[in-house]
């Protein structure tokens, strides 16, 4: 009997355990870049000043405001923008001046004992280097930091590795039940004694 289950037991194993250790290791890759984008801080900055920082693509990007960060030895704590603080956004040549706009939904993001929300976004007209000036009339140091408005992609690769997850566990027990079954059938029927004359 453990002969009939053992060998077609095993040859259903193998492609169903190969199926899951892939499916864990894509839905792991996918998972860290989840975590990647969750806390990814991108060029940061003490203001009131200039950052210079690059934009890889023409695509929307976001201005955060660290409302709670240890940056270059010193822990800041910012509740909001200051009032009347400005925020423009120019090509490191300035010969394009790029808009700066409030931001189409309030974002937030922590991790540990970081927290920001966006205070503005905008769109380079083409990608390279911009400068970042903000002027306040407090003079109070904050923090911003700039990074690409990549929120949907970040949401979806968590998507994708749950997808991945689950879709490699179904698809390992329906190679495992295709496989199995036939085999244990098989075995069974070579194993039972020929019918009575």
């Amino acid at each position: 009997m453990m002969k009939r289950i053992g060998v077609p037991l095993i040859l259903a194993l193998i492609p169903a355990l190969a199926i899951i250790v892939w499916a864990v290791s894509v839905a792991v890759d996918e998972g860290k870049q989840f975590v990647a984008g969750v806390t990814e801080t991108g060029p940061l900055g003490e203001f009131p000043g200039e950052m210079v920082f690059t934009c890889e693509t023409a695509e929307p990007q976001l201005i955060w405001l660290y409302t709670s960060i240890l940056y270059e030895g010193r822990q800041y704590f910012t509740a909001e923008l200051p009032a009347g603080a400005t925020l423009s956004v120019e090509s490191l040549d300035g010969s394009q001046h790029v808009g700066v706009r409030p931001p189409h939904v309030n974002m937030t993001k922590n991790s540990g004992q970081q927290s920001a929300e966006v205070v503005g976004e905008f769109t380079p007209p083409v990608p390279g280097e911009y400068r970042l000036s903000v002027s306040s009339p407090s003079g109070e140091p904050f923090v911003l930091a700039v990074t690409p408005d990549d929120f949907g992609q970040t949401v979806f690769s968590l998507f994708r590795a749950m997808g991945v997850g689950l879709g490699g566990l179904l698809g390992a027990v329906v190679v495992f039940a295709v496989i199995f079954l036939p085999l244990f059938l098989l075995a069974k029927k070579k194993a039972s004694p020929p019918p009575l004359r």
